[in-house]
């Protein structure tokens, strides 16, 4: 949806073959998003803290995103906030950004009906440039969404196919050791008393 001439927001969801925390770290892993991300040429964190008072992680990322007629320097103030399976997103105000703003999030859940698999949805309003052309505008605005959620739907299902539902997903296989495999369970026999 196009709200004016120079930005606008994309919104789409989406259910994933993944649980609700391999999702999430598939979407706060923004060192892998460069090459893997649609349109993504550079990613890179450049700060990271957490706040043990607030429950919340902040990570800030410089991004380069194609847009047509220009690569775009981006960065990045995330929020992640784990006890709401949410990431929202602000431009970093400390530093210089080709787009003029940018608000967006990601919320996650559990899926209504399969186990192990999460509905996610993402959400951005842009303002970008008033000199970029409006076929650009459109084009960002129409596939930003969708494009953000093919690249993690990807990311999130081949972690959890490779590492399993309870493996470390997106950032490595858990430090735990495997479950042993036990012998299939036998009928009880009597005790002659």
């Amino acid at each position: 949806r196009l709200g004016s001439d120079s930005g606008g927001r994309g919104t789409a969801v989406c259910d994933m073959a993944a649980p609700p925390a391999t999702v999430l770290k598939c979407i706060t892993n923004f060192d892998r998003y460069a090459g893997r991300l649609s349109q993504c040429s550079y990613s890179k964190v450049y700060e990271r803290k957490k706040n043990v008072v607030a429950r919340t992680e902040t990570i800030k990322a410089h991004v380069k995103l194609a847009g047509g007629v220009k690569t775009f320097n981006c960065y990045y103030d995330h929020t992640f906030l784990p006890q709401k399976n949410m990431v929202t997103w602000t431009l970093d105000p400390d530093k210089k950004s080709d787009f003029l703003d940018v608000q967006g999030q990601w919320c996650v859940f559990k899926h209504p009906t399969r186990k192990n698999w999460s509905r996610v949805w993402y959400s951005a309003d842009v303002a970008l440039p008033p000199w970029l052309p409006r076929i650009v505008v459109v084009q960002l605005c129409k596939t930003s969404g969708t494009k953000a959620l093919s690249f993690c739907k990807k990311e999130a299902e081949a972690s959890a196919k490779s590492w399993g539902v309870r493996g470390g997903g997106a950032l490595g296989p858990s430090l735990k050791r495997p479950a042993a495999r036990l012998a299939p369970l036998r009928p009880a026999r009597r005790l002659k008393r």
